[in-house]
């Protein structure tokens, strides 16, 4: 008879324990995601014309996934049958296809750019850490239709250097510039090894006989030469088209599909009558 009974209450406690694992498995994985959905799953419901008012969900980052406001409930959506956006604020966007995924932030300067990384950890409900997880474009508006390419983090995750618009470099150790065609090419990350960072500009050569600069809001690199007189262009754009291939570490070809001016004497994108590098190079 105490046999039986043990044998009934072996069997009980066997049952109860494999329920309470069961349980607690739930439970862990419950409190570990929170319950929440993940960006996914938003993205999939509203391409089925719902729209997922949980106030969180999941942000998948490398290595995981981080917890964020629900931003996409109440953003404009635009999407086609290859690409999703979402506007979530002025200067603020996620986009998704062609090419990949990712928060896009938009402003007219640094400063400007500065105040809308604030109110994107704010709107997303993260911290520093986190939001250094997260996959962020930069752009500043050289023009409403052409947005000119900043770096591929928010500026608090890269090194900084001190100048009078805190233009920031960028963590990677490449770096994308536009061609003339529009298209981006990739370059060494040339803001590392600047000569110096200045109010919108960074002087990436600088010797005594021309200095090369690059323009983020132009998308345009300028050879200022120190001469004036036009016969030494020839020498200066040949001499620094070698400086710049190698900051660059690009060929000459690839270089010549950059927008490259000559400027003489002066270091400013509104010099008069800049020359094309093509016309001093042979660019083939």
């Amino acid at each position: 008879m105490n046999k039986k009974l043990l044998i009934i209450i072996s069997g009980i406690v066997s049952v109860l324990l494999i329920l309470g694992i069961a349980i607690l498995s739930f439970y862990q994985r419950s409190h570990n995601s929170g319950g929440l959905k993940t960006a996914e799953d938003v993205f999939s419901q509203q391409n089925k014309g719902k729209t997922v008012q949980d106030d969180k969900i999941l942000m998948p980052v490398q290595g995981g996934s981080i917890s964020i406001n629900n931003v996409f409930k109440s953003a404009e959506r635009t999407s086609s049958s290859n690409y999703l956006s979402y506007k979530i604020s002025d200067g603020i966007e996620y986009t998704a296809g062609g090419g990949g995924d990712g928060f896009i932030i938009t402003g007219s300067n640094s400063v400007s750019l500065s105040s809308l990384e604030q109110k994107f950890i704010n709107l997303l409900g993260i911290n520093n850490a986190d939001a250094c997880k997260l996959d962020v474009q930069e752009y500043v508006t050289a023009s409403p239709t052409a947005p000119s390419f900043i770096r591929n983090s928010l500026s608090f995750c890269a090194t900084d250097i001190t100048s009078n618009e805190q233009l920031s470099v960028p963590a990677e150790n490449v770096f994308y510039v536009k061609t003339k065609q529009g298209e981006r090419i990739q370059v060494a990350n040339f803001y590392k090894s600047a000569a110096k960072i200045g109010d919108g500009f960074v002087n990436i050569v600088n010797n005594k006989f021309f200095s090369i600069d690059y323009y983020p809001s132009f998308d345009t690199f300028y050879i200022n030469s120190v001469s004036s007189d036009s016969k030494y262009f020839g020498d200066v754009a040949s001499q620094a088209v070698v400086d710049l291939e190698k900051q660059l570490k690009i060929s000459q070809a690839q270089l010549c599909s950059l927008p490259v001016l000559v400027v003489s004497g002066v270091k400013s994108p509104d010099a008069p009558t800049p020359v094309p590098l093509s016309s001093l190079v042979s660019c083939k």
